[in-house]
Formats: C-alpha cells, sequence, structure tokens
C-alpha cells in the first residue's frame, strides 16, 4: 500500500519540488538539503538538512523527527516523542508546512498525475 504525504497549505514550493511525495514499500528523508529525498524550501531555517525520515518496516510506514525544531504531529505543539507509525488522515508539521499523509492507491495515482501536469 502506497503513502502519500501532500502539502496543504502551499499552492508550490519555491525550489519547483512537487507538493506530493509518493513512497510504495520504500523510505525516506524529508528535509531542507537539496539531498533529501523530498527537499522542502525553507529560507528562515526552521527546517533541518534532515528534517524526519520514513521507514517502512512490517507493512507498516514510520516517521522518525530527527530535527532540530521538531516534527509536530496533528496539530500538537510537542513535537513527536519517538518513532510513529502512520495512519490514514494523518498530518505532520514541518516548518511552516502542514503536510498530510493518506495510506491508498488512488491517492497515490492522483498525486503522479499532478506531478505529471505540466504547470
Amino acid at each position: 500500500m502506497p503513502l502519500t504525504l501532500t502539502i496543504r497549505n502551499a499552492a508550490a514550493l519555491e525550489n519547483g519540488s512537487p507538493l506530493a511525495l509518493v513512497l510504495d514499500r520504500r523510505g525516506a528523508v524529508i528535509g531542507r538539503a537539496p539531498t533529501s529525498d523530498w527537499c522542502l524550501p525553507d529560507p528562515s531555517l526552521h527546517i533541518s538538512s534532515r528534517h524526519c525520515e520514513i521507514a517502512f518496516r512490517d507493512d507498516t510506514f514510520i516517521v522518525t523527527d530527527v530535527s532540530t525544531n521538531g516534527t509536530c504531529l496533528n496539530g500538537a505543539a510537542a513535537r513527536l516523542p519517538g518513532p510513529h507509525a502512520l495512519q490514514q488522515g494523518d498530518v505532520l508539521t514541518i516548518g511552516p508546512y502542514e503536510i498530510a499523509a493518506s495510506l491508498d492507491a488512488q491517492a497515490a495515482a492522483s498525486a503522479a498525475a499532478l506531478a505529471a501536469t505540466p504547470a
């Protein structure tokens, strides 16, 4: 089952990165570094170069905060205290971005179509 992470509070990213990341049985690194799997621009430096990691283990996607300023979940003010198994509808806050998690094939297909659409 694919995981689709979609930024829901931005119309575009200034670095041209996609607004969605689709993972299918693999992990990723999210951060502001250009070498990240998903590079999120942040001139204010609230997002770490390597902000959080997504791992795929035992048919579950797990997010782990490895940042300086924290990754928050579902509107909580406190950062994730440890690894969290992502659930349908979870919302991660990474710097200024609200990122919704979707665990289904339809969301993955929609994100892929959006990424293929010329700007």
